[in-house]
């Protein structure tokens, strides 16, 4: 019997004991003859058509690992098991046809369950909101496209991205990087806890007094990211007590007792 975890796999041989212990022809058959049949359904399972096979004396015999003389005395009581009538030159073992139909079906319902499953972990990943657009898509004339390596041209602001608020400085590009309206907007949806124009101010004078840790074109936007990510982790942090003087101290016991 193959393991739970395989029985559902069109290529795993399923072997129904009740099935086998309570069939009249099996009951019928001596113990050669079960062992020649036993041997046999192995064999026919292996068939191109599973449970299917020709009716032939010299085929059965040797699916049944029997010699001519040994599948002569066995033949009559295990050829009573199967169906040959059906299908005029063959042999049909029923139970065998519907299990393996039955497996066919349950491989193909695991593979769709495993490619939807896959397609709503894909799709859960995209449903993830990004705080900033990509560089190539902010348009800064520094983003790469495609294999050529041609670099974007800087489009004018349009009207839907509104006008700059601020410009941060950066290295290699003297005109620095634009922050647009519609970019502050974003950001003060996702961290509504954080003063955005107030941090971009920080920012750009911070660059200024540290000309020598200015970011690239490319890394600004995960710099500025990150900081109003800080800031919004900052606002949140419950303040720490203020700690007690000890004059306050000697003032707080004192009440309630004759002062």
């Amino acid at each position: 019997m193959p393991r739970p975890e395989r029985r559902d796999r069109g290529d795993e041989f399923m072997f129904n004991p009740d099935h086998y212990l309570n069939d009249p022809a099996v009951l019928a058959m001596n113990l050669e003859e079960r062992g020649a049949y036993s041997t046999l359904l192995f064999g026919i399972w292996k068939m191109p058509e599973p449970g299917v096979v020709q009716n032939d004396d010299v085929i059965l015999a040797a699916l049944a690992r029997a010699t001519a003389d040994e599948w002569g005395r066995v033949k009559p009581r295990v050829l009573a098991a199967f169906d040959s009538e059906g299908r005029p030159g063959w042999i049909v073992q029923r139970r065998m046809v519907e299990t393996h139909k039955r497996q066919t079906r349950n491989v193909e319902r695991m593979r769709e369950q495993g490619r939807m499953g896959a397609v709503t972990r894909w799709a859960a990943t995209e449903k993830m909101a990004k705080l900033w657009p990509s560089h190539s898509e902010r348009g800064t004339g520094y983003g790469v496209r495609g294999k050529d390596k041609t670099p974007h041209p800087t489009p004018a602001a349009s009207k839907d991205r509104g006008n700059a608020v601020c410009v941060i400085p950066c290295k290699g590009a003297e005109a620095g990087v634009p922050i647009y309206q519609s970019e502050v907007a974003r950001i003060a949806a996702k961290l509504p806890t954080v003063d955005v124009m107030g941090e971009l101010k920080k920012i750009v004078l911070w660059c200024a007094a540290n000309p020598k840790r200015k970011k690239t074109a490319r890394g600004v936007m995960r710099f500025v990211t990150a900081w109003m990510m800080r800031a919004q982790h900052d606002s949140t942090k419950r303040p720490k007590a203020r700690r007690r003087s000890d004059a306050d101290y000697i003032a707080s016991n004192l009440v309630g007792h004759g002062e």
